[in-house]
């Protein structure tokens, strides 16, 4: 099973790095699925370094829809290497 991934955004906030929000665009070559992929990772420094990682996957129309809820808009993707035009 072979996945091809580029990365579309990736937030982190806090002083420190307390939480990371990225999402990945995935193609699934046995499938031919194009889907979304956000992993969410939290650390909370006031329970001892305690971290929770979340993984999720959509479709690219929520994907999008949340975006545009969230008011920030999809950065561009380049096109890969050696891709035809």
């Amino acid at each position: 099973m072979a996945f091809l991934k580029r990365e579309l955004d990736s937030q982190v906030n806090g002083p420190e790095i307390t939480h990371e929000d990225c999402s990945t665009l995935v193609f699934d070559t046995d499938t031919k699925r194009l889907y979304v992929e956000r992993e969410v990772a939290h650390l909370e420094t006031r329970s001892g370094g305690r971290i929770e990682y979340q993984t999720a996957t959509m479709d690219i129309a929520d994907y999008l829809i949340q975006r545009r809820s969230n008011r920030r808009p999809p950065r561009a993707v380049a096109p890969a290497e050696g891709a035809l035009q």
